[in-house]
């Protein structure tokens, strides 16, 4: 008799614990019925960045409790600073606000850079379609220059947003650490205005995701327009075996890591990001909904046809790379600091 109470006993435990997620999820799908989720994308309008969210963006709402539309909204300035610190403190911290940040974002928190009001340990990662090596790149048009040694001898003149942004820091960057002679023009919204700016002739070129020029400027690649002359990453672009990576025109080993600090926000490329007070069962649908998209045919078909890189990255490899980040020696940060003038 006893071993039969005991039997039943368990049997309820376990049916009590798998009712949890059952009906969380039901919970969950309850809140978003009916509801729109709105994606505010830190870029411009006509980015790569946009590309990616609008093709995710149809397919993720298939795979979310309640099935909740998306819109986008696009909040361009400060190097995403603006929509990263409109996501922390302004917008809806109930789960139909996410971000999709500048892929420095968790950077530029750790440096201290003016205008930051979010805490980047605290958003709520969801995870990422692309690991995002970035180039300095020019049209053959506009400039003779070929290489990025060529670019240590000859005046560049490259678009650049805010401080807090790929366009103004990599130029800059290699401007200090490899020598180079980039001239940059800041003011530019998002990389639509500064492609448009390129083709108009009113700078040579820019630095940005690598597929942020195959997203929003095919024809770019396809026609063999650009001279890119540096790769900023992890490693090299496996489009560019060829282009070889900033780092390796930096001589001194401090600067170096530095280079390797700046690499580390590849995998920040078209990242999703909840607010930090969103409740946790709502973070765990999202975040299992992003998984599921990126690993959906559909999806990968959609990506292959508009020839775009696709590559999943882990909300937990994010979160990690955070971590990482925040712990990285103060003579590093105040030397990055220095360099990109944000003192």
């Amino acid at each position: 008799m006893r071993t039969m109470v005991l039997g039943a006993l368990a049997a309820a435990l376990i049916a009590s614990a798998t009712c949890v997620p059952v009906l969380a999820q039901a919970d969950v799908a309850d809140f978003y019925r009916g509801k729109t989720i709105t994606v505010v994308n830190g870029g411009g309008v006509g980015g790569g960045s946009s590309v990616y969210a609008q093709v995710i963006a149809p397919v993720m709402q298939k795979y979310m409790p309640g099935n909740p539309s998306f819109v986008f909204q696009h909040m361009p300035g400060a190097g995403g600073a603006r929509a990263a610190n409109f996501m922390y403190s302004a917008a809806a911290q109930d789960g139909t606000a996410l971000l999709r940040p500048l892929q420095e974002m968790p950077l530029w928190a750790l440096l201290g850079a003016p205008g930051l009001k979010y805490d980047a340990v605290r958003f709520q990662y969801l995870g990422g379609a692309y690991v995002a090596r970035s180039t300095i790149s020019v049209l053959k048009s506009k400039t003779r220059v070929r290489t990025l040694e060529d670019a240590r001898h000859t005046e560049v003149i490259v678009a650049a947003g805010g401080k807090a942004s790929q366009p103004y820091m990599y130029p800059t960057l290699a401007n200090a650490l490899a020598g180079t002679k980039f001239k940059l023009v800041t003011g530019y919204p998002g990389t639509g205005a500064m492609n448009i700016a390129m083709e108009r002739g009113e700078v040579h070129g820019r630095a940005g995701s690598w597929n942020s020029f195959k997203g929003a400027m095919p024809h770019w690649v396809e026609k063999d327009l650009l001279s890119n002359l540096a790769v900023i990453g992890p490693d090299r672009e496996p489009d560019l075996p060829d282009v070889p990576l900033l780092t390796e025109f930096i001589t001194d080993p401090t600067d170096r890591k530095l280079m390797e600090v700046v690499a580390s926000t590849a995998l920040f490329g078209h990242a999703w990001i909840a607010p930090p007070n969103v409740p946790t069962e709502r973070v765990a649908a999202l975040r299992d909904a992003l998984d599921k998209t990126l690993k959906d045919p559909e999806l990968i078909s959609q990506f292959k046809m508009r020839n775009a890189e696709l590559s999943v990255v882990s909300w937990q490899q994010q979160q990690e790379a955070v971590e990482k980040l925040f712990k990285v020696d103060q003579t590093a940060i105040e030397r990055l600091r220095s360099v990109l003038d944000l003192q």
